[in-house]
């Protein structure tokens, strides 16, 4: 059997053009030539949005793109400084939590904007390449091109890190130092006990749906992932602590700094290259030819329970992924 390499570039070059919200990634378009100036005076145009720094969340507001955090970082902008996020959520339980989010930042009046969007009748591309800064606080993600096309339309990022999404692009080459592991925030007695038995009920949560029975090392491994010391990291935190915190007016231990002009433009290149149709085409064709050289075997299982346990590793807990809305 022969794969052709047009059939790889094929499935390589299809996807991410079927969506408008998206940087053309694979391709490397030097989209901020040509849209920052129209952007920005589109800006001009719509005085909620002008800002001397606009840092944009270019993101849908589910719950594990960890809003809270965003607010919360917000709450630490400078003058002239405003928070973007681009677009609702749209399912139905995500949009009560969002909704949630909004009469937040309205009631302590932080510095953001939500669904900019709609607002400027722009895309998140366009949102993209005007803004001063990209930010992420999301606490799990899939592809992971929130830590790629910033870079590709000539902005810098920051926010939180997933090392389990990142390290490949840092291998690759690509650098990523103004992003934090942690975004911790002190805790109280009282807090921490409550915080400790959210935890407790998340684990157990996650637990029943599997038909697995809770053991207390698992629970000791979510709790060390939210504590270090008597600060607790804000993203792994349940909503309605977060949102105490925002409204006692709690400070992040980290900033938002953008990288060196000239950082950006190697992320820009390396990016460009490496993940181009070209790229990810010989990757398809390289892996499909390797599993075509394998010899044929009797077919073998993976011990599912040995699987699920493993999917059951506490030890990255974030209650936004693990427990019940909190």
């Amino acid at each position: 059997m022969i794969i052709e390499i047009a059939i790889c570039r094929a499935a390589a070059s299809s996807w991410p053009r079927r969506s408008g919200n998206h940087l053309a990634i694979l391709f490397g378009e030097r989209a901020d030539v040509r849209v920052r100036q129209d952007f920005q005076h589109g800006l001009g145009r719509t005085s909620e949005l002008h800002a001397e720094r606009l840092i944009v969340y270019p993101c849908r507001g589910i719950r594990r793109k960890n809003i809270g955090e965003a607010l919360l970082l917000a709450s630490a902008l400078g003058a002239g400084e405003k928070l973007v996020l681009t677009a609702p959520p749209m399912t139905p339980s995500d949009q009560g939590l969002y909704a949630r989010w909004k009469a937040v930042a309205e009631r302590l009046r932080l510095p953001v904007i939500f669904e900019g969007q709609t607002l400027l009748g722009r895309s998140t591309v366009d949102f993209l390449v005007g803004a001063s800064l990209c930010l992420t606080t999301s606490v799990t993600e899939g592809f992971g091109m929130a830590f790629l096309e910033p870079w590709l339309a000539g902005v810098s990022l920051a926010g939180r890190d997933l090392p389990q999404v990142t390290e490949d692009f840092r291998e690759s080459g690509v650098e990523f130092s103004h992003l934090y592991a942690r975004c911790d925030v002190p805790v109280s007695d009282a807090r921490r006990q409550a915080v400790e038995q959210a935890i407790y009920e998340a684990v157990r949560h996650s637990c029943e749906s599997y038909h697995v029975p809770i053991k207390a090392e698992m629970v000791a491994a979510a709790s060390a992932a939210v504590f270090a010391g008597e600060l607790a990291d804000f993203g792994r935190l349940p909503e309605a602590a977060q949102e105490r915190i925002l409204e006692e007016r709690g400070m992040a231990g980290v900033a938002l700094s953008a990288e060196k002009p000239d950082v950006v433009e190697k992320n820009r290149a390396t990016i460009a290259e490496l993940y181009s149709a070209e790229a990810y085409a010989a990757k398809l064709e390289a892996a499909y030819h390797g599993l075509l050289e394998q010899p044929a075997s009797g077919v073998d299982f993976l011990d599912t329970r040995a699987l699920l346990l493993g999917m059951l590793d506490f030890g990255n807990f974030s209650a936004l992924r693990h427990g019940a809305l909190g």
